[in-house]
């Protein structure tokens, strides 16, 4: 299945970060010119970056094993450059794009506070709410803060204010909700009428659709404070990770009604309709539906697909993982690089989620034409790091919690990329550099010392007998266990 999704990727290419930089003083901004780059070297993209396309290797040390049984990914593109982004607003005319392409001719319908204002129920019940948990010995209030103390006053001074904010809304809050056309616009200052401080740069609404699905969208312009964002959701469904066992609940796994090449080439299409042409598949996820019948029992199960979309640039994609920000020490002080993310979600009916957060643009390009370590020079990098920075495991440490005694830590490389990510630059602080990294996505295992265990419910044995970190409920999609700045080899922390 790895090589199949790694073709498509190839394809759809053609066709068209919280960690720590620890080592090494990054020579991304170095002068170069003298260096003969990558983009220069003749032949294939895995010539160019004297990659093999497959890697094989077991290494031991102390009590880990690592067995690399990788596929070697690397872009067709051998122009590698240090490119500044910056956050970026959704405009209205974006905002419409993404309105139209996701709910088509479909009214937004006002839902719920806030897109709407609160009615004289609605009140009633936080105003009750709020005097029941004054009320209730076994509250916060009443159980972790001592009545005398400063902490107590400013606690029971703020609920007080809110109680005198919702009995001033009483006066003019409507008996009921007749539900009416939500606000497709974003305006120039907060709607008086409703609570919520960012009314005026929400889109947010409920529609039904075409099909019948009832669609929730909800739109966030964002500034220099807020976070510009997109919400979509249509249904309802239940989606669950692959590894999730229908035959455990006696549900069939049906087909999906949809391939795999299909639901890609739907997910990008949807981004093109929205005017937005950077944003490309980095990875792919198999999930799972759960049909439900009237009586809200399962009755079947079938696959959908998960995309992470991430930036592109001269035919080189950001790489998707868990973790995907980096943060940096400057001048005496933390900076922090927030990743842009994306996700489209396809079935057979079309796109069921649709989730973009941070959306970015490019301010300008430095250094050009980086020069990157051989591949040979990374896997040696990779052999030593391995072990330094995998030295705990978070499997390992539930298996721990749970009282279950395990031995044989393992450690699976499945694939090596070469791509990039995002981390601080050195300019101002909304200043963010892409560069390029080499990602190595794997999973950890641990034997089970007692085979009793196998039969507990808190976790799922692989073939081998074996609890794998990619198994409910471990499930982590994305897991890169090492990341290396591929221009000088440092390490930069994922967490």
């Amino acid at each position: 299945m790895k090589r199949i999704i790694a073709v498509i990727l190839v394809i759809l290419l053609s066709v068209s970060t919280a960690g720590c930089i620890k080592h090494g003083s990054s020579p991304i901004y170095a002068d170069q010119s003298s260096v003969k780059t990558n983009a220069e070297n003749a032949g294939s993209p895995f010539d160019r970056f004297e990659a093999p396309e497959y890697w094989s290797d077991r290494i031991e040390k102390d009590d880990l094993t690592v067995i690399v049984d990788a596929d070697v990914v690397v872009p067709d593109s051998g122009l590698f450059q240090t490119t500044v982004i910056t956050a970026d607003e959704i405009t209205q005319e974006l905002a419409d794009r993404i309105r139209t392409t996701l709910i088509g001719d479909a009214v937004l319908f006002r839902d719920a506070p806030p897109t709407r204002p609160y009615t004289k129920a609605e009140i009633r019940y936080a105003v009750d709410h709020a005097f029941d948990f004054l009320d209730d010995p076994h509250s916060t209030y009443n159980l972790d803060i001592p009545k005398d103390s400063p902490e107590a006053k400013a606690y029971l001074a703020r609920i007080q204010e809110q109680i005198e904010y919702w009995e001033e809304q009483y006066k003019t809050a409507p008996e009921a909700f007749e539900p009416g056309p939500a606000d497709i616009q974003f305006t120039s200052k907060p709607d008086i009428d409703r609570p919520d401080l960012y009314s005026h740069m929400q889109i947010w609404g409920t529609a039904t659709l075409d099909d019948g699905r009832e669609a929730l969208l909800n739109i966030v312009k964002g500034d220099d404070i807020v976070s510009s964002f997109v919400v979509f959701y249509s249904g309802p469904y239940n989606i669950e990770d692959s590894s999730w066992d229908s035959s455990r609940y006696g549900v069939p796994l049906i087909d999906a009604g949809i391939t795999m090449e299909q639901a890609s080439e739907k997910a990008i299409q949807t981004v093109r309709d929205m005017g937005v042409d950077y944003l490309y598949i980095s990875s792919v996820e198999e999930q799972r539906i759960i049909d439900r019948g009237n009586d809200g029992m399962a009755v079947a199960v079938r696959p959908c697909y998960k995309f992470y979309l991430t930036r592109n640039i001269n035919g080189i994609t950001e790489n998707y993982a868990i973790g995907k920000n980096a943060t940096m020490i400057h001048n005496g002080n933390s900076r922090f690089a927030a990743s842009e993310t994306a996700t489209i979600t396809i079935a057979k009916e079309g796109v069921i989620q649709f989730l973009w957060d941070g959306p970015t643009r490019i301010l300008r390009t430095e250094n050009e034409n980086l020069a990157l370590l051989s591949f040979e020079d990374i896997q040696a990098i990779f052999n030593m790091q391995i072990f330094m920075d995998n030295t705990e495991s978070d499997l390992g440490t539930w298996m721990e919690m749970m009282g279950v005694a395990v031995s044989d830590r393992k450690i699976t490389i499945e694939e090596a990329r070469l791509g990039l990510m995002r981390v601080p630059g050195q300019g101002p602080e909304e200043e963010t550099l892409l560069i390029p990294v080499w990602d190595f996505y794997g999973y950890e295992t641990y034997k089970l010392l007692d085979p009793k265990d196998a039969d507990r419910k808190q976790f799922t044995i692989n073939e081998n007998g074996e609890v794998v970190s990619t198994i409910a409920p471990f499930h982590v999609f994305g897991k890169s266990l090492l990341t290396l700045n591929a221009v000088d080899g440092s390490v930069i922390d994922r967490m």
